[in-house]
């Protein structure tokens, strides 16, 4: 345990003799064990340190213990700091409570009252010098959480508890991290690949990480499924890295081994190359003449701080984190229409972003389970509250807030939408009864983000660069995904309007295209890269390139760009044009095994199908003329409309993910169809009646006219389609079951769902 003393604090007047036996602080993070609390570091920024989070899901987590040297013996008063995370959304008493408990004594509860960080008294309790034993003791499972105890000889004034910070601008120097050829800050799937790459190609990397574990949004810790399609020109070597460590399973918030963070530990544990760092943030940058000399992390359990120097660095933390700190410039937010012509912008530039998901599962239970009543800062009805038993990416917060200084209560507002709902299902709705045997089994405390800051290259790629299929002089990696942009859903804006807490998605059809490599460097930042969500590109261009595959292909170009930089001793911008033809050569072999089998063939995207085909680069259908190709008639007053299915391939049958599995749906396999017609609607009574006449006509009412035939024969089908085929001079058939699924799931637009339409 690391016992800090608090001398340092000079507002404090600790200069008198003695003063260092005065004050103990116990830094949250350093605790011994954390029991069942969960350490926090998404928002050191502007907390100043990370923090122990009860993340229980509303049943209360096992103490966090430490000990502690208590100087002198005594009366002590303790004091936590801490933060009643309800008090931006309800007035108030929140659900964070807990307590301190030292030697066994109990404590009085607090993380319950107040309205920011601040040092809240717990009370105060005689102790014996010498050694105690401290822990935190958890009152709800609500995300109390607790950044650090403070124990003093004095009470603190009110101007003390408000200004105190356990995490001063430390005065000793930090110590060195190592030079190197290349550092990469960030390790989703851009950072990885990156780093990978340029370790590969013979550079001495350093790879840092302010979490314990890899992948970013497609971690354990988030879950998100990786999207985007690999093999794509005019590089389809780029992406062959995916190959040897991305997971090969979709779906979204799905059990912690579908993400295979083990996978992406080996894969830069094994680079000899690679220096990881990881549970270290970076927080200080070192800049001369728009050049970064060094970057500075502090690992956020112990503090220790580590410089890192290089001649050459990228940024690939999603937030411009590094960017920013350098004085890179950067954007956010919408662009007007004016600004670069893009049809799909707004009029005028405003500040919203696409959101942050916070994703949750719940499990069948064998018996009936109760869940705490949760009614703080939202109110549920029957016509608001939403009947799931899992949340994916729509459950997106924060698109009119700035996801920078407002990230955790972005994250806090997704957790009280989550507890809210659960609560309302399992104790008020009326359909409670088919929740009783289900509990919730997994909430996410880590926000997947899609959007921030965006830092600006040499270029600006834009959402009409997509549309238009532009083939840039210097293209690289592809963007495979729509131009998919994200808005409140209109039904959950009507009850809780600029409180949103569910989503929908526009998707606009896009070619595959390029992405010019100025869009992966600063523009006024002589050696800084950047891949990832934060490279230069509008919020409508964003849309399309976020998706992690996508991500990682930037990655792997850039750290195959710092090689060509180092051993043409040049800086990212003069790479292009001089040295391009270097980084072509390297971008057509790729970083990875080109002969590894390419599995990464689920949620690839709408225009890339679930298959390949060249040439990669054609131009999308327009949505109106997909339209015109589908077809439709009236018989006998009665439409039949038929929709045109385009062909393609996808994996039949099941795939592990569903509770129910028949023998016949096993094993998975790739089934390619040609272009079909499917009925928009189910044959309903009265179409049957129109087509098969009066004597045949079924004994339907006007209510029952507009359902769904049931109960015919395949030989009445038979003659039901023989009679169509006269009344239209087309044919007609049943759909085989392949037909179906691959419609059902939405042909060549899957989102890769399950079942049709969701997950659920």
């Amino acid at each position: 345990m690391k016992l800090c003393v608090l001398a340092f604090l000079s507002f404090l007047a600790f200069s008198a003799p003695g003063a260092a036996q005065q004050h103990v602080l116990v830094e949250a993070e350093q605790f011994e064990s954390y029991g069942g609390w969960s350490l926090d570091q998404q928002f050191i920024g502007q907390t100043g340190s990370a923090y122990l989070l009860a993340h229980g899901a509303g049943v209360p987590v096992q103490d966090a213990v430490t000990t502690v040297s208590i100087p002198r013996s005594g009366r002590w008063y303790v004091y936590a700091r801490t933060y009643n995370w309800m008090s931006p959304f309800a007035p108030g008493e929140g659900p964070g409570k807990f307590r301190p408990v030292i030697n066994g004594k109990a404590l009085k509860p607090v993380g319950c009252t107040g309205e920011a960080w601040e040092w809240q008294q717990a009370g105060r309790i005689r102790l014996r010098k010498g050694t105690c034993r401290i822990s935190l003791q958890d009152m709800s499972g609500f995300e109390g959480r607790c950044d650090a105890l403070l124990l003093c000889k004095k009470p603190l004034s009110a101007h003390q508890a408000a200004s105190l910070r356990p995490f001063p601008t430390p005065a000793a120097p930090a110590e060195d991290g190592g030079h190197y050829d290349f550092v990469v800050i960030g390790a989703g799937y851009s950072g990885i690949c990156a780093a990978v790459a340029a370790a590969r190609q013979g550079l001495k990397v350093a790879l840092i990480q302010d979490r314990a574990v890899l992948g970013g949004n497609n971690s354990s810790e988030i879950r998100v499924q990786l999207g985007g399609a690999i093999d794509c020109q005019p590089y389809p070597n780029l992406g062959n890295l995916l190959k040897e460590f991305a997971p090969t399973r979709k779906g979204n918030a799905m059990p912690p081994d579908y993400y295979g963070d083990d996978a992406k530990m080996a894969i830069v544990r094994a680079e000899p190359g690679i220096s990881l760092f990881t549970l270290t943030k970076v927080l200080e940058v070192e800049t001369h003449d728009s050049h970064i000399v060094s970057v500075t992390g502090r690992n956020v359990v112990s503090g220790q701080r580590l410089r890192f120097t290089a001649p050459l660095f990228a940024d690939c933390t999603g937030d411009g984190t590094v960017g920013v700190l350098a004085g890179a410039d950067y954007t956010m937010g919408r662009e007007g229409r004016s600004d670069y012509g893009e049809w799909m912008a707004p009029e005028q530039g405003d500040n919203m972003v696409l959101g942050a998901s916070l994703q949750w599962s719940s499990k069948k239970d064998p018996q009936p389970s109760s869940f705490p009543l949760f009614e703080y800062g939202i109110s549920l009805s029957e016509d608001s509250f939403q009947r799931m038993t899992k949340g994916s990416w729509t459950w997106e917060t924060g698109m009119f807030q700035n996801q920078i200084v407002e990230a955790e209560q972005i994250r806090d507002y997704g957790m009280l939408a989550i507890y809210a709902n659960w609560s309302y299902l399992k104790n008020k709705a009326s359909c409670r009864k088919d929740f009783e045997k289900r509990s919730l089994d997994w909430v996410s405390y880590n926000s997947g983000k899609r959007e921030s800051r965006r830092l600006l290259g040499d270029y600006v790629l834009t959402g009409n660069d997509i549309l238009h299929n532009v083939q840039f002089p210097d293209g690289t990696c592809s963007t495979s995904w729509s131009i998919d942009i994200h808005y409140p859903e209109p039904e959950n804006h009507h009850f809780f309007p600029g409180r949103e807490f569910k989503s929908v998605c526009d998707q606009e059809e896009t070619p595959v295209s390029p992405i010019p490599y100025r869009c992966f460097y600063s523009r006024n930042i002589d050696n800084l890269f950047m891949a990832g969500r934060d490279i230069s590109v509008t919020h409508i261009a964003l849309a399309s390139v976020r998706v992690m595959r996508t991500c990682a292909m930037m990655g792997e170009v850039v750290g195959l760009a710092a090689k060509v930089c180092t051993d043409c001793n040049c800086k990212p911008r003069a790479l292009w044009p001089l040295h391009f033809d270097k980084l072509k050569a390297l971008m057509e072999k790729g970083a990875g095994n080109p002969d590894a089998p390419n599995l990464q063939m689920t949620n690839v995207g709408r225009n890339a199908h679930h298959f390949f085909e060249k040439p990669l680069t054609q131009k999308a259908t327009p949505a109106h003329q997909l339209k015109e190709a589908d077809w439709q008639t009236e018989i006998k007053g009665i439409r039949l409309e038929m929709v045109l299915v385009e062909g393609g391939s996808f994996m039949m049958g099941a795939d592990g993910r569903a509770e129910f599995t028949h023998a016949d749906e096993k094993p998975a396999h790739k089934v390619t169809l040609d272009s079909y017609y499917i009925g928009r609607y189910e044959v309903t009574n009265a179409l049957w009646n129109a087509v098969m006449g009066v004597e045949s006509k079924l004994n339907t009412s006007e209510e029952e006219a507009c359902l769904p035939v049931q109960r015919r024969t395949r030989t009445e089908i038979k003659a039901f389609c023989a009679k169509l085929k006269e009344l239209t001079g087309k044919s007609f058939r049943l759909p085989t079951e392949a037909e179906w699924e691959f419609a059902a799931r939405g042909g060549r637009y899957s989102k890769g769902y399950l079942y049709s339409g969701s997950d659920d």
